[in-house]
């Protein structure tokens, strides 16, 4: 218990010093832009900053203003600010299938991968918590072809460890549905994640996110903590199973917070 105290104290005080950053790089790069500053070494100064969380949503589009304000001045500097933002991407995808972050899980996939974006249900096709409303208000139509299928479904006890897939588009973007059968309510009444069923649906994920000839390497998206209130136990055992089947196997992984 105590270093699961430590192991949220740590992650708090990076969410932190995360923000603090962010706010900073944000100021730099409006400064840098309201004043029209053209000296390249301050400007190499604030990229390096966001280069080291470029990872990060909000860190790219920080990345992203500050190379087109660069391409007023000099298109050849902001070329290769993008080429070295790229190489530190796929370094990082290269060395780490496994990112976190924080924000809509829906938002535009800016590593050129195609994207898996899973979400758990249960046998009675009750939605993760995090993704319910967002997934009824962007794609209304999967919604109601997905409860038609489950109503077919004669042996609904049976759909543990089914995923159904369902390609679908928001904002411009393709994504496509996984629909992951494997959560179950215990005697308890506590909602949990059957590791069994969740162990058989990333199989059929990994499957469908291993390239192909015709088919480019595919980033999967996971609710972080599967969009219940796992202790630190049950959702570590649910991310070992994640490094297994999927990062261990060099499929990228994002864990998305709201």
């Amino acid at each position: 218990m105590l270093i699961d105290n430590e192991l949220c104290k740590a992650i708090e005080r990076e969410q932190e010093l995360r923000k603090v950053a962010y706010n900073l790089c944000k100021n730099d790069v409006e400064q840098i832009i309201k004043n029209k500053v053209t000296d390249e070494n301050r400007i190499d100064a604030v990229n390096d900053q966001i280069l080291d969380f470029i990872t990060d949503e909000k860190f790219c589009e920080l990345h992203r203003r500050l190379s087109d304000y660069v391409e007023t001045f000099d298109s050849e500097l902001a070329d290769s600010y993008r080429r070295v933002k790229d190489m530190f991407l796929d370094y990082y995808y290269k060395m780490d299938g496994m990112h976190f972050t924080k924000g809509n899980i829906f938002c535009p996939n800016r590593t050129g991968h195609e994207c898996i974006v899973c979400h758990p249900v249960n046998y009675k096709g009750e939605l993760c918590t995090n993704l319910d409303e967002q997934i009824k208000n962007t794609f209304p139509n999967w919604l109601c072809l997905f409860e038609i299928k489950r109503k077919r479904k004669a042996n609904k006890d049976g759909l543990l460890g089914e995923v159904w897939f369902k390609s679908d588009k928001t904002n411009g973007h393709d994504y496509n549905l996984a629909t992951m059968f494997v959560k179950e309510v215990g005697e308890d009444n506590k909602v949990r994640i059957n590791l069994e069923a969740f162990r058989k649906s990333l199989k059929q994920v990994c499957i469908v996110a291993t390239p192909l000839p015709a088919r480019t390497l595919t980033t999967v998206r996971i609710p972080y903590m599967m969009g219940l209130k796992m202790t630190c136990d049950e959702w570590e055992d649910v991310y070992q199973i994640i490094l297994e089947e999927l990062t261990e196997k060099e499929i990228p992984v994002e864990i998305w917070q709201e």
